[in-house]
Order: structure tokens, then sequence, then C-alpha cells
């Protein structure tokens, strides 16, 4: 139906009393009164929705109808109070003061909705720490206000609300997977979906030179300069009972030759009990006792019974070499959570269809090749052949920090765009 006729249908319900002529503003609570702000800023004052011909009219219908669709695009048809605005397609409210307002609550619902098209909702709840986000947040806020303050038509608006999206094969082919699921009500798949959707909106959205993309899922790695990808790997990420954080976070340093400071909960509840039974353990490991005052103790002289979890005054640290857990590299990060990529000496792990064998950390198949391409200056070959027992740590600064995105999707698309469900190892979208 053309918007004309639309309109000419709705003035004949006006007249016979169908549609209400005039009714108060929406009550609906601000999500972005800021962001309003600076919109209307931008138009100088002028309202968005509400004119006197049908473009207005269209204009707001056609936002109602991308909000309608929120839960085919893995969003949350409730957030943007559709149900609300949609009262107010065909009807003015009651006064001019009344229409500044109402024409705010449209503007609010499409800035808020369009940000999570762009930039991926729920993303904060799926990943634990991030420090990458907030430095591009301002940039795509701003981008999304300006564009939408020039907005005239709906035309302009569904292309816009199109744009703004991912334009990959996989995007579509996960977004067509997600229309097919909601209607049987796969909620498993559909939470799977959401999950992927929106995380690849968040990676794209960032626009980041280049990055080291770690999906725990997969387990693997994947290192993007340019949208190309110059990498890929395997990774052994955390056991279902220790697993890995999800975070995004910088790499700023990698260490050759690298110590293992056991985290305190493996020194006392795995560590300690063997002490007990075998002080040989210490020995065996390779490991360093340090006390308090940070100096290494000797270990053959302590008591290991008269210690227990609740009072355990040393630090351990495996010494450097070809035994070391870290292997001969690791990946400082600047997650809060003690968690880093690094080399490991049990290989056969990555011949593992199912790679959840550590505490937390990222193990990589690959070390070596992964640091020479972030380093401006390669590492000496011998160093790491070497493999020299007690040798010190050799700290390398990147040149710049680079982005580690860590994830977990479990809905994939292979090169032929079939969409693809891995093993939900962490049990985040389906039931044990």
């Amino acid at each position: 139906m053309c918007y004309s006729r639309y309109c000419r249908i709705c003035l004949v319900m006006l007249l016979f009393g169908v549609v209400s002529p005039a009714m108060a503003q929406p009550s609906i609570p601000s999500s972005e009164p800021r962001l309003c702000r600076q919109l209307y800023e931008q138009r100088h004052d002028s309202l968005l929705w509400y004119g006197k011909d049908s473009v207005h009219v269209a204009l707001r219908q056609t936002l109602i109808h991308w909000l309608d669709s929120a839960s085919y695009l893995a969003l949350d048809d409730g957030h943007y109070y559709a149900s609300a605005l949609r009262n107010y397609v065909m009807r003015f409210p009651s006064d001019s003061a009344a229409i500044r307002k109402t024409d705010r609550c449209f503007t609010d619902a499409a800035i808020s909705f369009a940000i999570d098209l762009h930039t991926g909702m729920g993303v904060h709840k799926m990943i634990g720490w991030d420090e990458i986000s907030a430095k591009r947040k301002e940039s795509s806020t701003a981008f999304i206000v300006s564009e939408l303050a020039a907005i005239t038509t709906a035309n302009t608006l569904s292309d816009f609300f199109q744009a703004i999206q991912p334009n990959s094969p996989p995007y579509r082919s996960l977004q067509a997977a997600l229309c097919k699921a909601l209607p049987g009500r796969e909620q498993e798949h559909v939470k799977e979906l959401y999950a992927a959707l929106n995380i690849i909106r968040r990676l794209v959205s960032l626009q980041l030179d280049s990055c080291i993309v770690v999906n725990i899922a997969t387990g693997r790695l994947s290192y993007l300069r340019h949208d190309s990808t110059l990498l890929s790997m395997k990774v052994v990420a955390g056991k279902p009972s220790t697993p890995t954080p999800l975070f995004f976070a910088w790499c700023d340093e990698v260490v050759l030759y690298p110590y293992w400071n056991v985290p305190r909960n493996i020194a006392v509840n795995e560590f300690l009990p063997m002490f007990k039974k075998n002080r040989g353990m210490v020995d065996l490991l390779k490991l360093q006792v340090i006390g308090d005052n940070g100096k290494i103790l000797n270990h053959r002289k302590i008591q290991w019974g008269n210690y227990s979890r609740s009072y355990f005054p040393f630090r351990l640290r495996q010494s450097t070499g070809c035994d070391n857990a870290l292997g001969m590299l690791k990946f400082n990060l600047t997650d809060p959570y003690n968690v880093y990529m690094h080399d490991t000496p049990f290989k056969l792990a990555f011949s593992s269809p199912e790679r959840y064998f550590s505490h937390g950390c990222i193990r990589l198949e690959k070390p070596n090749i992964l640091a020479n391409m972030l380093l401006a200056t390669p590492i000496d070959s011998s160093l790491l052949s070497s493999a020299i027992h007690d040798e010190p740590p050799a700290n390398y600064l990147l040149p710049a920090p680079v982005p580690v995105l860590v994830v977990y999707v479990t809905a994939t698309v292979d090169k032929n765009g079939l969409v693809l469900y891995e093993k939900d190892a962490y049990h985040l979208f389906r039931q044990k």
C-alpha cells in the first residue's frame, strides 16, 4: 500500500472517530538523553519525526517496522518501546510541547536501536572485561547521531539501518539462520545465534587495524590485519571447571623464557598436598619456593605439614626452560584475571578435537610465529630451540599494543555458508 493512500484511509478513520486527533505524549523513559540533545542541536532544534505531510508518517511507520523486527535481528524487541510508540504513528499529541516530547521519544528509540544494531546488544553481559570498546564508543555514537540527524525519508532511514550492520557473508548466513529458527522456537540455537550476531557486530564496529581473536568455543586463534587473516592456529583453553574468562584487552609484551608464577589456588589446592606426601615433588616439578622477602628459600628445610590452604606464606615459581608449563614464550595481557597466552611443552593436546585442559590460560599451537609477527625484530631462533634451563626471562615490548578479543561463539559459518553449532563445552547456551 502506498503511503499517500495509507494517509487518506487514516483521514477517513479520523473523520469517523476511529482515530483520536490528539493525545498526550507517551510516557517512555529516555535511554540516550545526551545523544538526543546532540541530535537536536545538529538539527537546530527542528523536529525529526513530525510534520504536516505524509513523509513524516511514513518515517514513523518505517521506524516502528524496524523496531518490530528486532527479534529477527538478534535484538530485544521490548527494549525500544515499540508498542507505546505505535500509538503515535497516525496520531498527533495534544499540543506543540507534547509533539516535541513525542518526537524525542521516537528519536531516543531510533538512537538506542541503531547503537545496538551497529555495536551489538548485551555484549557487556557476555564479555567480563572490556578495555577496547570504550575507546571506540564515542566515535560510533557520534556517527549514529550525525547520520540520524540527517534522515529525511523512510527510504533513507531503512538504508541507514541496513548500512550500519556488518556486510559479510557469515553475518548474513547467521541472520538467515535466526529467521528460520525463531518461528520454530528452537531456543538453544536462538540464544547461540543472538550471541554470535551481536559479537560480530561489536568486532566489526571496533574498526581495528589489527587484532587477535580467540574463540574459546572453537578452540582457535586468528590474527587479523586490515580484515585479512594472517595467522590461524589451535588453542587449548580452560577446563569447564576452570573456564577461560571472556575479555577484550591488550597484548603489550612477549616474554622469552618466562617464569611460571603459580596462582595461589593451584599452589594450595594442588601442589601443597603433593609436597606433604612427597617433598621431592618440588624438585621434580622444578619449582622454586619464594618467601615474603622475595628470596628463594631452601624448600628442603620447610615442614610442609605445618601449612594449609589458609596459611601458606610462600609463592611458588617454576624455573625457566623446556619443562616450564608456559614453554618458551608468554604473551602478557592487560586483563585483570591473570590470564595470558603462552607456549606449552604439552604439544599432544593440540591433536585433541576438544581442547579444554588448562586452568584458564590460553595455550598456543604456534607461539613462535605469532611472536615474530607481533614484534618489530624477530626473536633469535637459537634461543627458542635451545631451551636453556634457568635462563633469565627476556621481555620484548610490542611496537604498539595489539587488541586481544577472547569470545565464546558456538554458532559459526563454514566456507560454504553453512551454519554450524559447536559443542557448548561451558554450557552457556545449553543445559548439561
